[in-house]
């Protein structure tokens, strides 16, 4: 049975995704800060903040028996601000967890990650572009597409293929 590792599972594309798997006989880890109603016996949610590196290498701890086919990082958080009227707090916490997070989840996930698997970045157009009131989004997103690239590079010799997805507003 293939397993998936998805973060951002409590609500929203994270959590359709999960649903989605399950319904393929996936195993499939969720991880967010919240719980979730997803109620399966294929399905096993941790709790985490993926903004801690602690939080993240406990979470990959409880599980380090089980082999990864695909991992999805897609723990986000939004602001529609001006740099300007950004408060250092929201900064902090939008770099914690959209950039910083994948890349703590992405360095736990690897060892336990099988030759042929899959790293899937559910990243933004904003990490493609420049968009107004959105400039510390962009900054996260941004870092995600280059991480993202570099890493798909460096993981070739493991035949792990890395993806990152870009959608827009709909």
């Amino acid at each position: 049975m293939k397993s998936a590792f998805i973060t951002g599972t409590s609500k929203g594309l994270g959590k359709s995704i999960a649903l989605h798997l399950l319904s393929k006989n996936w195993q499939v880890f969720g991880l967010s800060r919240k719980d979730n109603d997803i109620r399966h016996e294929r399905y096993m949610h941790i709790r985490c903040d993926v903004s801690s590196y602690d939080d993240v290498q406990a979470c990959f701890e409880s599980i380090k028996t089980t082999r990864i086919d695909l991992l999805i990082n897609n723990s986000a958080i939004f602001e529609y601000n001006s740099f300007e009227n950004t408060n250092m707090s929201k900064i902090d916490s939008m770099i914690d967890i959209n950039l910083k997070g994948p890349i703590y989840v992405t360095r736990c996930a690897l060892p336990l990650m099988r030759e042929n698997g899959r790293i899937i970045f559910i990243n933004s157009v904003a990490g493609l572009e420049e968009l107004e009131n959105q400039s510390i989004y962009c900054a996260t997103k941004h870092g995600l597409t280059g991480f993202a690239g570099v890493l798909s590079k460096e993981l070739q010799k493991r035949k792990i293929k890395v993806t990152s997805i870009h959608p827009g507003v709909s």
